[in-house]
């Protein structure tokens, strides 16, 4: 299931995923047997927040081929609902979990939540065709020459 000699888009949404998973199911082990270690959580957050910035990038390449044609805006209306929505509630949530479950037990939570996350985005299927050209170093550098060409113009014109 390769795509121009890469993974797909959903591919690597599924392999972050499960990555996380098996990361997280780790850390509960590991909280469960040992004692504190402030750089071992260090590391941890540094690793989870590394497949997080990739995971987000591999979701918004992916989240509009999922989109039926001519539903974009409601599709992109609901998810910038929910995504703030959810973050914004589970905080408070696991801050009153932490009080009342060991945090091992938090960590292997949210590992099974993965797994489930895994399964549920394995019976996904895209709608939309890709469109998009194949992309490039031409192409690559032609985008980025255009963006610093926006970006210059908004300078100049808030300066002004």
């Amino acid at each position: 299931m390769k795509k121009n000699g890469l993974w797909t888009k959903k591919k690597w949404i599924v392999g972050l995923d499960l990555l996380m998973a098996i990361i997280f199911l780790t850390m509960g082990i590991y909280i469960l047997h040992h004692k504190f270690m402030f750089a071992f959580y260090v590391i941890f957050t540094l690793v989870i927040g590394t497949i997080s910035v990739c995971y987000r990038l591999a979701y918004d390449a992916w989240y509009p081929d999922l989109i039926p044609v001519g539903f974009e805006q409601k599709g992109f209306a609901v998810s910038g609902t929910i995504y703030p929505l959810v973050t914004v509630i589970m905080a408070p949530v696991a801050t009153f979990l932490y009080q009342i479950i060991n945090l091992g037990y938090i960590f292997i939570l949210v590992a099974v939540l993965g797994v489930i996350d895994v399964l549920l985005e394995i019976m996904i299927t895209e709608i939309k065709s890709e469109n998009t050209p194949t992309m490039t170093w031409e192409l690559h550098k032609h985008d980025t020459i255009e963006g610093f060409t926006f970006l210059k113009a908004m300078k100049q014109s808030v300066e002004s």
